[in-house]
């Protein structure tokens, strides 16, 4: 008798589901609510520990995260909160938001480099509660999906990493987690309601990196007969009102915009950044199959659990699950628009790889032969010993490598340099590097090799920046800061002792 009741339940447990009810989704036990509570005291903790141990061992990369924090800062100095400013040139790489966030921290707290570095993990916890939102009404009779899969997905090593940086990928994330979540209340609502706020996730994510948002969105939006396998029940102006609001959230910042910039930079932003990424001329063209193996290496280190890899196969017997075919149909759509396009990113994959741990905890949850270690307990125990081990490494790697890429100490130089009225210049590529850490407020001359002596003798009394390998260097020429970085040196000058010296730039072969 006891056999045929666990054959009872496992076959109840694998049955299609051709559909899930809201207001079932909606009803919350005592007992769901106590370990609903749970899980997000547990991920709440995670993920601020990972937020508060990054920033005590890492200081912000370059080039990235300090492009990122000295346009924030230009735009801070400016008072120009419209046209995001590098350098003193208009910076068309990527929309405002976060930027403005990042400017909402510094008008509570004061400038300062903690904020900006805590609004991405701010955001993963935001896109986690997103994704246990979703799969709790796409499997509201089994509501432990949710929390496994948010769970697997926050200590996935990478994520567990990238969420800490100074990105917009975090912030695309909440956005386009908020939006699935909203799209499937939308489809099984009969009010305008759910299909505004989806347009507003669309057009903040439009704001947040553009574009992109579209990737993630638009195929659950399009293929939403496929995934409900039945008639929507949204009306063409339900439709209108989600692309509306989605098209008015980025276009009010653009005519605002169009005031303050010159019409090639709104060009830039809207057309050629997008177009250039299509066809690989920014972004690493790769190939197209390229992005088959980071998509197994960003499951690391789930992907060596071997109850993990065994559900794989079992995901066949789902293939009538509503939730398995919105997860399935979203990530496959997302997956082969990203490889059609030449410039590819691994972090272009973290909402798609989000979607599989959904997938996958679905699977983990139906009933097997071990049956005397509950599902939840193993992955919170994985969770926290992939994240133990996340954390140490990230202790040890950037307890080597933080002198070489800590900048800090050049930047309060340059800056005290700069406050004390001497011009300052960098021979190469600069990409803001020293403008935060030296609260800098005039642009650095950039410099090419070839005509970088011209500016010396023009301003003998200037402070030159630049990489060791940027410079043939002869005599003994007495640097007034140096220090390592990255494989190289970074060395600053005074512009009448450089030339004294007979040193030379030169363009280095690598």
């Amino acid at each position: 008798m006891d056999r045929l009741r666990v054959a009872t339940i496992e076959i109840a447990a694998v049955e299609p589901i051709r559909g899930f009810d809201v207001a079932r989704a909606d009803g919350i036990t005592l007992g769901e609510r106590a370990l609903w509570f749970r899980w997000l005291l547990l991920a709440t903790l995670c993920t601020m520990a990972l937020a508060g141990i990054s920033l005590l061992v890492r200081p912000a990369l370059p080039v990235d995260e300090t492009r990122y924090l000295a346009v924030a800062w230009e735009m801070w100095t400016r008072g120009d909160f419209l046209v995001p400013h590098l350098n003193g040139a208009a910076y068309d790489h990527k929309p405002p938001l976060l930027f403005w966030l990042m400017h909402l921290g510094w008008w509570l707290f004061g400038v300062n480099e903690w904020w900006p570095r805590m609004i991405s993990p701010i955001c993963a916890l935001v896109a986690i509660i997103g994704l246990e939102r979703l799969a709790s009404i796409l499997w509201p009779q089994h509501r432990a999906v949710g929390r496994i899969g948010s769970l697997m997905f926050l200590s996935a090593s990478y994520f567990a990493i990238y969420q800490t940086a100074v990105m917009f990928d975090a912030l695309l994330l909440a956005c386009v987690t908020s939006g699935w979540y909203t799209l499937v209340r939308a489809s099984n609502a009969t009010g305008w309601r759910w299909w505004a706020i989806f347009g507003v996730c669309m057009g903040l994510g439009g704001l947040a990196k553009g574009p992109v948002v579209l990737v993630y969105l638009l195929p659950p939006a399009i293929a939403m007969r496929w995934w409900l396998q039945r008639t929507v029940r949204a009306q063409a102006l339900h439709w209108a009102l989600a692309a509306l609001i989605a098209i008015s959230i980025p276009a009010l910042w653009i005519v605002a915009a169009a005031h303050a910039a010159p019409a090639e930079y709104l060009n830039r932003v809207l057309i050629d950044q997008t177009l250039h990424r299509v066809h690989g001329q920014i972004g690493h063209p790769r190939a197209f199959w390229w992005y088959l193996l980071p998509l197994v290496l960003l499951h690391f280190p789930w992907v060596l659990w071997p109850r993990l890899v065994r559900s794989v196969a079992r995901l066949h017997d789902f293939r009538m699950d509503t939730g398995v075919r919105f997860t399935a149909i979203t990530a496959a759509c997302s997956l082969l628009i990203l490889s059609a396009i030449s410039g590819k990113q691994i972090h272009y994959l973290i909402p798609i790889v989000a979607l599989s741990f959904l997938m996958l905890a679905r699977a983990l949850t139906a009933p097997s032969s071990d049956v005397r270690k509950p599902i939840e307990t193993a992955v919170r125990r994985g969770m926290l010993a992939s994240l133990v081990c996340t954390l140490l490494v990230l202790i040890i790697a950037f307890g080597i490598l933080r002198p070489r890429y800590d900048l800090a100490a050049a930047g309060d130089y340059a800056g005290a340099q700069a406050s004390a009225g001497r011009p300052l210049a960098y021979v190469g590529k600069y990409q803001g590097e020293l403008q935060f850490f030296g609260r800098l407020r005039q642009p650095v001359a950039t410099l090419k090799p070839s005509t970088a002596m011209a500016w010396l003798q023009a301003n003998p009394t200037g402070l030159v920046i630049a990489r060791l390998k940027r410079m043939d260097l002869r005599g003994t020429p007495v640097a007034e800061f140096d220090q390592h970085y990255k494989s190289d040196r970074l060395l600053m000058f005074n512009a009448q002792t450089f030339i004294d010296s007979g040193s030379q730039f030169r363009t280095p072969a690598s």
